[in-house]
């Protein structure tokens, strides 16, 4: 009798594709919209449920980092297969290639999908080596009830295996990279969530956002650009009445990392104070900035009363202590910067 053919997990875009759709429903593969909270809850009751001993199913096959990566890095397992607690069955593939990378990572991501299988094609051979590591029974090792240092020591002995490291990059960092295209987004997810409290989806909304404002698709926003954000997007003053002292003190703000330049990191970093997900100070600091319309380290009463009606009519949550104007008519103050990402990735895999 011939061995069950394993079921596999895979993302739902598979089912878009022309002829591999029907052959994976027929093997009883298992698909997940990873931005659909409902479906990736019902996939992990599907795999629970499918890692029992009751389960007389095909085996099912999944590629626990979540997406293609260009091998020099392991990163993140995603918790699904290790949450049942139960055995699994380590396998190591790796594509070498000359020409035309099948993972479709560096200049290979560029051809599309449904070009994948042509691109194979036109290569004289692909290869791809396979090999089966020993099963690893969380039960032995005392993981079965830790699914995090479950995947962690699986995710390490492949490593080891493949002679390369690990990185705490995500899934999440991957979708980002991908709908990045020429912005530079060097930071991790991770961070991004711990620090602003805010999921992928918005930062893929930011970075709509900022691509929208980057007029010449350099990546980076200049200052006749930045000038323009400021008067469209943060009227919270009379923009008529700011001179260019001000528009360089605000620039300075984003800017964080002082490159002359306001790079996505920095437009997340902003984005995050103007949505009230920053420390008090920061958000005291950047309402100050707006309203020091002169650059000069003061803010008129006139343009705070202005500044505050704005904020009424908007229904918008408070950006921090404006100051005490100490019936002096003017609020000044020296504050510091927004909390910072860390540039530069630690090992992209």
């Amino acid at each position: 009798v011939l061995p069950k053919l394993p079921a596999a997990f895979g993302d739902s875009d598979i089912l878009r594709a022309p002829f591999g759709h029907s052959a994976a429903i027929a093997m009883q593969s298992l698909f997940v919209n990873v931005r659909n909270k409902e479906s990736r809850s019902s996939c992990r009751e599907i795999l629970a449920e499918r890692a029992s001993e009751t389960w007389s199913g095909p085996p099912t096959v999944i590629f626990p980092e979540g997406r293609l990566t260009n091998g020099k890095k392991l990163i993140q397992f995603k918790l699904g297969a290790f949450q049942p607690g139960r055995p699994v069955q380590p396998i190591i593939l790796q594509c070498s290639h000359r020409h035309f990378d099948p993972a479709c990572t560096g200049k290979s991501r560029l051809a599309l999908w449904l070009l994948w299988p042509l691109r194979m094609m036109t290569q004289f051979v692909n290869h791809c080596h396979v090999e089966m590591l020993e099963a690893y029974d969380p039960v032995d090792n005392g993981r079965s009830s830790n699914a995090f240092e479950f995947a962690r020591d699986v995710r390490q002995t492949m490593a080891a295996v493949l002679g390369v490291g690990t990185t705490e990059h995500a899934y999440d960092d991957l979708l980002l990279y991908r709908a990045s295209a020429n912005v530079c987004a060097d930071f991790e997810v991770l961070d991004a969530k711990e620090l602003f409290n805010v999921d992928s989806a918005q930062l893929e909304q930011w970075l709509t956002a900022f691509k929208a404002c980057d007029t010449d698709g350099s990546g980076v926003l200049k200052w006749s650009q930045f000038g323009k954000v400021i008067a469209e997007a943060l009227p919270l003053v009379a923009q008529g009445e700011r001179l260019p002292e001000s528009l360089e003190g605000l620039f300075r703000f984003f800017n964080t990392d002082g490159s002359g330049g306001i790079q996505y990191r920095d437009f997340v970093q902003g984005m995050a104070v103007l949505s009230g997900r920053c420390d008090t100070e920061s958000m005291a600091k950047l309402a100050f900035l707006l309203c020091d319309v002169e650059g000069k380290g003061r803010v008129k009463a006139s343009v705070l009363r202005e500044a505050v009606d704005n904020l009424r009519i908007a229904q918008a949550e408070p950006l921090g202590t404006l100051g005490d104007l100490g019936g002096r008519g003017r609020a000044a103050g020296a504050l510091v910067g927004p909390a910072c990402l860390a540039g530069g990735r630690r090992g992209a895999g």
